[in-house]
């Protein structure tokens, strides 16, 4: 796996790798706020969106560098 390489040149535009943290932390609190509201009879949220606002996660999305970019070979390693 030391020389596996990815197939499309595409990553984060901010300084993270993944968003994977705050992922986790919107799941939880979207699974304690459904529970919530089962519990007291209230409507449940509907999306992750509804809970956490994803523009404030880590990274900014992802983009497609392209195939002629000069740091390619360092974006496509793993």
């Amino acid at each position: 796996m030391s020389r596996s390489k990815k197939r499309n040149p595409v990553s984060t535009i901010a300084c993270c790798k993944s968003q994977k943290k705050d992922k986790r932390i919107c799941n939880r609190i979207f699974r304690c706020r459904v529970k919530h509201c089962l519990r007291t009879d209230k409507e449940l949220p509907y999306r992750l969106r509804e809970i956490m606002d994803v523009w404030n996660f880590v990274g900014d999305g992802k983009c497609f560098w392209g195939y002629d970019w000069n740091g390619i070979e360092k974006l496509m390693r793993k």
